[in-house]
């Protein structure tokens, strides 16, 4: 007697304008790298901003096993918040900037690596968050983050390098902010250049702004980075680049699942490396062991 076996179903999400890096061969890559006799397939590209969420919504009505985001952080984000507490597993094909949440569980950034993992990977499941109404899976921020991330959203390049331009650049006329933080029921008043809310451990491009973060611990991992100077910027970004920033005398680290914002003006806030608009006081929690990722 022989059995068939049944393939799953597996989607992919494509943002043909992420990381100013062509998509154009990925079909080509995953019809290669793919176990076929494993998956049936299916391949969508978003046209316009709000399709991401649209295709997984679809995808999710065709009772799909894997949906997985090819993009950066921010298209990941927009798969990641349809499949909360679902029995649906988020695939990554990192095609982003930054890629921190990739290179926090250890995805490959080559494609056909990436499509390996779905070949050969396992599940796990990790906590996401919420400021406000905004979903993030990987670093919330206030402060100098958000700023330049709305400075980059409307860059003409996308990148490494265009990132840390737009960061020289906006440095010297950023002003500080006053910031009263409620965490588990501990209260704080800071004067701080940035505060992030961190899942996981970097921004991406291996800048670590919470080493040893952990997405399966229930918490964040609130780290505060209480003034910058011209001179101190090297230092800084060393500590950043070689995970030791929690170590550093400028920053204090604390963890927390409840947290309360509250901050002299409204203005931007980072969710995975995309700019909200927010008022002056942002409510932030973590929801525990929520989403499941395909992970090596």
């Amino acid at each position: 007697m022989y059995f068939c076996q049944v393939r799953k179903k597996i989607t992919f999400i494509i943002n043909p304008i992420s990381g100013g890096i062509s998509k154009k061969t990925l079909p080509d890559i995953i019809e290669r790298h793919l176990n076929h006799e494993l998956y049936q397939a299916e391949i969508l590209f978003t046209q316009k901003a709000d399709d991401t969420r649209l295709l997984t919504l679809q995808s999710i009505e065709k009772l799909t096993n894997i949906i997985v985001a090819a993009g950066g952080d921010g298209t990941i984000n927009q798969v990641a918040k349809c499949l909360i507490n679902k029995p649906i597993s988020l695939g990554i094909i990192p095609q982003g900037s930054g890629n921190g949440f990739a290179r926090y569980l250890k995805i490959p950034l080559t494609a056909g690596q990436a499509i390996n993992v779905l070949n050969h990977g396992k599940s796990k499941t990790i906590d996401t968050a919420m400021a406000n109404e905004h979903f993030f899976v990987n670093v919330s921020g206030v402060g100098f983050d958000a700023h330049v991330a709305a400075q980059f959203a409307n860059a003409s390049k996308r990148g490494f390098w265009s990132y840390a331009k737009i960061t020289v650049n906006e440095f010297r006329n950023y002003q500080l902010q006053n910031y009263y933080l409620e965490i588990d029921g501990k209260t704080y008043n800071k004067r701080a250049f940035l505060i992030t809310f961190s899942n996981g451990d970097q921004y991406g491009n291996n800048a670590f702004i919470a080493p040893g973060a952990d997405m399966q611990d229930g918490l964040l991992d609130i780290a505060i980075l209480k003034n910058v100077k011209v001179t101190t910027m090297p230092r800084l970004a060393f500590e950043m680049f070689t995970q030791r920033f929690n170590r550093s005398k400028d920053v204090e680290i604390v963890k927390g699942k409840h947290i309360r914002v509250l901050r002299e003006n409204a203005g931007m806030v980072n969710i995975d490396g995309e700019p909200f608009e927010m008022g002056k006081e942002i409510m932030i929690k973590v929801i525990p062991s929520s989403l499941s990722v395909v992970v090596p």
